[in-house]
């Protein structure tokens, strides 16, 4: 996850990746952008998706704020972990329950 507003935390999340990849290979890796409900982007979205590209990585925009894209990331994460497992299950049925729809973060007053 990085800071859609500050370039220098995805500088950040590409250091991770290759560690990640270094470390084992077949690691699954999801990007996620995050406070993209201020609509502040400090970097290039063509940059992101190119990155999320080259490392064979799904990318998503997200807000903690708003719950903005956080449905389609854990969506994605549990079925890719679910197809993974399956495999390394030697195709063996695996179920993965989900209760339902992430609902809409609730705004917290101050104090």
């Amino acid at each position: 996850m990085y800071d859609t507003t500050l370039s220098d935390s995805f500088k950040k999340v590409k250091k991770w990746a290759t560690e990640l990849k270094a470390f084992n290979p077949n690691t699954i890796i999801v990007l996620a952008g995050n406070k993209a409900d201020l609509r502040k982007f400090d970097i290039d979205r063509d940059t992101v998706m190119q990155y999320a590209e080259e490392i064979n990585a799904k990318h998503y925009y997200t807000s903690a704020k708003t719950g903005e894209g956080l449905n389609e990331l854990f969506t994605s994460i549990t079925t890719d972990l679910a197809k993974s497992l399956k495999t390394k299950s030697g195709n063996k049925r695996i179920t993965v329950k989900i209760d339902g729809p992430v609902s809409q973060v609730e705004k917290k007053k101050c104090c």
